[in-house]
């Protein structure tokens, strides 16, 4: 299920810092100013973007939404009304956080072994800073090129592995929730925007994460790093 959502619950995620370091930088800039500016945030910032969402498919509210699970996510998942998003309890939803990026880390880490310990560390360290949202790029490559792995998640069942690990990681956080991101993605077109070769890919996503409440699906929210052109659709563009 699509859902159009303005941009003032999901700002801070869209604007805050990228996290893409293939290990643990202690001596990186800035970290502590970060940590505390995120750790500040008690609200959603000023108008943002419009995005292109997709909510689980039975993300309503539910009678037994006051009721927590393991994860501390509450049954049912968010869910939209109006231009904002819900907890299942009927709470608006404040999302702060940054963006993570999956084992290939924006093709900095494609050309060593995947490191999925390094990516939930860079999850933790964001949670710790007060995040309760983050969004999962995943990017995969038509090609080798000398990367060693590169492959997506339909032709590759270790990334796939990966990929749900980290999720599972992640849902092991309270309260916070993940949109899963197609990044880079072969199936894309020059624009890099979603072909039908890409619903392929969203089905396998789908089906693979289908029972966990704590995942968002987002397609189309970020600009191609092989193009100038907004994957976001011109109809959404504020």
């Amino acid at each position: 299920m699509q859902t159009r959502i303005v941009g003032p619950a999901l700002a801070a995620l869209l604007c805050a810092p990228i996290l893409i370091t293939c290990s643990e930088d202690p001596d990186r800039p800035g970290g502590d100013a970060a940590a505390q500016d995120l750790a500040s945030r008690d609200g959603p910032v000023a108008d943002g973007p419009v995005v292109e969402l997709g909510l689980p498919l039975d993300a309503a509210p539910k009678a037994d939404a006051a009721k927590k699970s393991d994860t501390g996510v509450a049954p049912g998942g968010l869910y939209t009304k109006g231009n904002k998003l819900y907890l299942p309890g009927g709470k608006v939803f404040h999302g702060r956080g940054a963006n993570i990026h999956d084992t290939r880390s924006c093709n900095a880490c494609t050309w060593s072994k995947p490191d999925v310990a390094e990516v939930k560390r860079r999850i933790d360290e964001l949670v710790s800073w007060g995040a309760n949202f983050m969004r999962l790029d995943l990017e995969s490559y038509a090609s080798a090129d000398g990367r060693v792995h590169y492959k997506g998640v339909l032709d590759d069942p270790a990334y796939l592995a990966d990929v749900k690990s980290i999720i599972d990681h992640i849902g092991t956080k309270k309260g916070v929730y993940v949109l899963l991101s197609l990044w880079i993605d072969p199936t894309f077109s020059s624009l890099g925007w979603p072909t039908a070769k890409t619903i392929k890919v969203w089905e396998k996503l789908a089906q693979t994460f289908k029972d966990d409440q704590h995942v968002l699906s987002g397609s189309a929210t970020s600009r191609s790093p092989t193009s100038t052109a907004s994957r976001t659709p011109p109809a959404t563009r504020r």
